[in-house]
């Protein structure tokens, strides 16, 4: 489909081939340099900014992180952020939790020690979630940046 290029500049012509051939090539070469998907989320788990790796993000464990300095990227687009990386914390805390209960009755089956077991349950899910935050935060800005790239650019473009 040839189309008119270069309207701002004063310049009216139509698109040849070869132009078309290089913008594919120039998007193909963006798309090969984005991070794949494992390395944004090993990003995340190792508290670097999930698009550039940029380290030392945070300037207090629960004071959110400012946009990154290298690349930019918000850690707090909008609430649904806030809402993702509690999400992802409670969510692995639970996940934890019920992988610490299970080995332990599995361990310990039939002389089960429902007091320490009780007491534990209550460190773990009272604890973890704070340990978690700085984790949690990257790690669902890194969700988010996968999320993105499923929806795409609009239709029609």
């Amino acid at each position: 489909m040839l189309q008119c290029r270069d309207v701002q500049a004063g310049v009216v012509g139509v698109a040849s081939p070869l132009a078309e051939h290089e913008e594919e090539a120039v998007a193909e070469r963006a798309a090969s340099r984005r991070p794949r998907p494992p390395t944004l989320l090993l990003r995340g788990l190792l508290l670097r900014c999930p698009r550039c790796g940029r380290r030392k993000l945070f300037s207090g464990w629960f004071t959110p992180p400012d946009p990154c300095p290298s690349c930019g990227l918000s850690f707090n687009r909008d609430n649904d952020a806030t809402v993702g990386w509690i999400i992802v914390n409670l969510g692995v805390t639970e996940i934890l939790f019920v992988a610490l209960g299970v080995a332990v009755l599995l361990a310990t089956w039939p002389d089960v020690p429902w007091t320490g077991l009780t007491v534990v349950a209550v460190a773990v899910n009272g604890l973890l979630p704070l340990l978690l935050v700085p984790f949690s935060r990257t790690v669902w800005a890194a969700i988010e940046l996968l999320m993105d790239r499923m929806d795409g650019p609009p239709a029609g473009r």
